[in-house]
This record gives C-alpha cells, sequence and structure tokens, in this order.
C-alpha cells in the first residue's frame, strides 16, 4: 500500500474529506443559500475521486513495469512544493522590506532558476518584462502605489 502513496493520492484523500466535511456544514445553510457552495463541493468531490483513481491507476502500471525507482516517494514529491512555498514566503517577506519591484525580480529570477530555467538571457528577458507591464498596469494605468522599501 504504501507503494501508492503519492502526493496526488494524498491530495485526492485531502479534498475528499474536504468536500465531505463542507457539504454536511453546507446544511446548516438557508435552503437558497445552499446550493452554489454543494454543486461546487460536489463537482470538487468527483474531480478529487477520478484524480484518487488515476493516480492509482498509474503507480499500479509503474509498479506492473517495473520502471518505479525506489526514491520516487510521497516524500521526494513533498519536497519540490515545500521548497517553492518557501521561496513564495521570502518574497513575500521581501516585498516589505527591500520593495515589490526588487523583490519581485529577485523573486522571478529565482523561481525561475529553481524551476531549471538557466539561460541568462530568458532570465533577463522575463524578469525585466514583468518589471515593466508591472509597472506599467499597476503604477501608470491604475495609478496605483506598490511598496517601496529600503531601497526606493
Amino acid at each position: 500500500m504504501k507503494k501508492y502513496l503519492t502526493l496526488d493520492v494524498v491530495i485526492g484523500i485531502i479534498l475528499i474529506l474536504f468536500s465531505g466535511w463542507f457539504w454536511y456544514l453546507s446544511l446548516a445553510f438557508p435552503e437558497a443559500a445552499q446550493m452554489f457552495p454543494q454543486l461546487f463541493l460536489t463537482v470538487t468531490f468527483l474531480l478529487s475521486v477520478l484524480l484518487l483513481i488515476s493516480s492509482v491507476t498509474a503507480q499500479a502500471n509503474k509498479i506492473k513495469k517495473g520502471v518505479l525507482r525506489e526514491g520516487d516517494g510521497f516524500l521526494k514529491q513533498f519536497a519540490m512544493p515545500c521548497k517553492a512555498y518557501c521561496i513564495m514566503v521570502l518574497y513575500i517577506i521581501g516585498i516589505r522590506s527591500i520593495g515589490f519591484f526588487v523583490a519581485t525580480s529577485v523573486f522571478t529570477a529565482a523561481f525561475m532558476y529553481f524551476l531549471k530555467v538557466r539561460k541568462p538571457l530568458v532570465l533577463l528577458g522575463v524578469t525585466a518584462g514583468m518589471d515593466v507591464f508591472l509597472y506599467a498596469m499597476f503604477c501608470v494605468g491604475l495609478k496605483l502605489s506598490l511598496p517601496a522599501g529600503i531601497l526606493f
């Protein structure tokens, strides 16, 4: 059974439990207000069951073909989303301390590098393009003031 425990299986089980629990909570809503949450939760439940079935089937096929390696377990699959989450938390902290545009530039380049984009021209081009787009959209177009931080 441990061989079938992948990140998709865990997410499917969590979403099934989430859907069931919130369906139960939605029964306390007035009758007119129950329809949308219950529809949304039904769709979430069905898609979660589909995710669970397809993940277990794919894992069973890997086991049958013998292409499943020993290091392909749940913890290895869970490591990359955890690292990505930590990078995003650092970005949010960086917005307040070093400013929105500097933090966004560093985050964009660092996250692309984390996702194995190694070409310097691509890293610089996407980062510069993102900064120009965000500046034009928020500062010029919407006339918003974004957090400046200590650098600007």
